[in-house]
């Protein structure tokens, strides 16, 4: 894997602060420029409930944990999205992907439709991954908190010593979800073990459930003072301001274990109940199709947003002003966005 390639899935990730993956996507500019029509390019999919662990964390606590999609409905929703323009797909919770019993068939037949996949885990269970399954896989995140002891810790840190040499060709990254009671030696662990292991990076995130309460500095000086900074990724991109309509399910679906469709895969933890018309819920996966077709934003009524930078830029795209907000861009912005147009980053990189 080369550095030019790290740092083409580095920014693609929720951390750059444009929509690089929209901006930079051929098939779906030329339909909103043709025909004012967005495309699902990366379906996010939760495929079970049922999870080996119970993170303090978790942000699908309140989920019907029996919950579960069999493999015939996985290859129903996998060519739907594949008819409506997907080109990825991110498996991910809901539960631990790695629990579902036809994981590595389902990986094979992502891999026979030349769809591009993302993992996200635990990583306890990723011994369970077959060889010929596992080469569907673009990029794997393992998911670490604060609250870890040092018994889980060791187990995964076991598991990864164990698979990753067998899986060179999936880029590996730890995504850490940073408590208000945080844990600054475990942090400092998790990055120098990710680190020698060959991970890309460490993507440290605070608590969404408790956003505004984490302090991302402590972890950030925590990681300067062991020379760790320049390899980690400090996600703090959030938004209070946001459109009272949203494009994102039409770019980035969210199907979870019971075929249901959510505006995107943040809004378990962003949409307040009390809030009128609060409708986390849009369609089920077979209705999405006219959603889809009839371009139809979407009120979550949300809280706070991780998206808003994709809202404005596809309000700029279907209003024909795609050369405007580049222009209008700062220059760390306007130059990421050089950056990543000269590494010739394109649709691939969805995942």
């Amino acid at each position: 894997m080369s550095s030019v390639t790290g740092k083409m899935i580095f920014h693609t990730s929720t951390t750059s602060k444009i929509p690089l993956k929209a901006m930079l996507n051929k098939a779906l500019s030329d339909s909103i420029e043709k025909n004012k029509k967005l495309i699902p390019v990366h379906l996010q999919l939760s495929i079970t409930n049922k999870c080996n662990k119970n993170c303090s964390f978790c942000s699908f606590k309140q989920r019907n944990k029996s919950l579960e999609l069999d493999y015939v409905e996985l290859k129903k929703i996998i060519n739907t999205f594949l008819r409506l323009g997907t080109q990825a797909v991110t498996i991910t919770g809901g539960g631990e992907p790695l629990c579902h019993p036809d994981i590595n068939k389902l990986l094979l037949y992502c891999q026979h439709k030349k769809l591009k996949v993302g993992l996200v885990t635990n990583g306890t269970m990723l011994n369970n991954l077959e060889y010929e399954a596992a080469k569907a896989i673009t990029w794997c995140r393992i998911s670490l908190g604060d609250d870890q002891d040092n018994t889980q810790i060791e187990n995964i840190e076991t598991v990864l010593s164990s698979v990753i040499p067998k899986l060179p060709f999936i880029v590996w990254s730890y995504s850490y979800v940073v408590l208000e009671n945080q844990n600054p030696l475990l942090q400092v662990r998790a990055a120098k073990f990710a680190k020698s292991l060959g991970l890309i990076n460490v993507r440290f995130l605070p608590d969404q459930s408790n956003i505004f309460n984490i302090d991302m500095v402590a972890v950030k000086e925590n990681m300067e003072k062991n020379n760790l900074a320049d390899f980690c990724v400090f996600d703090e991109k959030t938004s209070t301001e946001f459109p009272d309509k949203c494009w994102l399910y039409l770019l980035r679906p969210f199907v979870v274990a019971d075929g249901s469709v959510y505006s995107c895969c943040c809004i378990q933890y962003c949409s307040s109940e009390e809030k009128s018309g609060a409708q986390p819920v849009v369609c089920h996966y077979s209705k999405y199709k006219q959603k889809l077709n009839n371009t139809e934003m979407y009120k979550p009524k949300c809280n706070i947003c991780f998206f808003e930078h994709y809202n404005h830029y596809i309000n700029a795209a279907l209003n024909g002003a795609v050369r405007e907000y580049i222009e209008a861009l700062n220059a760390e912005d306007y130059t990421e966005y050089m950056n990543a147009v000269l590494n010739g980053m394109m649709q691939a990189e969805w995942v």
